[in-house]
């Protein structure tokens, strides 16, 4: 199955598979300033309605190469990967960003 050209926004991509160069990191001074940066993190990410730019976890994942597969075809991947997913919300025009989309 062939990913619709009309469509404009990801839907789902590993976090493995996102180029690194997107990657964003902050500078903390030492332990204290680390923890209130995580402290004001987590209050964004509760502000945030369910779509937060960025989280802190406390633990990760092992690196693990990436895989090229065909996102939309793959049911064997466990859902609990990490991942990149789109939120749909209302656009200008009263739709959603997946109206633009042919899945």
């Amino acid at each position: 199955m062939a990913v619709p050209t009309k469509c404009t926004v990801v839907q789902h991509i590993p976090l493995d598979s996102i180029d690194s160069s997107l990657a964003i990191g902050f500078y903390c001074r030492d332990k204290d300033d680390f923890d209130d940066f995580c402290n004001h993190a987590s209050k964004l990410v509760d502000e945030s309605k369910g779509a937060p730019l960025f989280t802190v976890t406390h633990t990760r994942n092992p690196p693990r190469a990436a895989e090229h597969y065909d996102m939309l075809s793959d049911t064997s991947r466990n859902q609990q990967d990490e991942s990149f997913d789109i939120v749909h919300s209302n656009n200008a025009e009263g739709g959603t960003q997946e109206d633009d989309c042919d899945w």
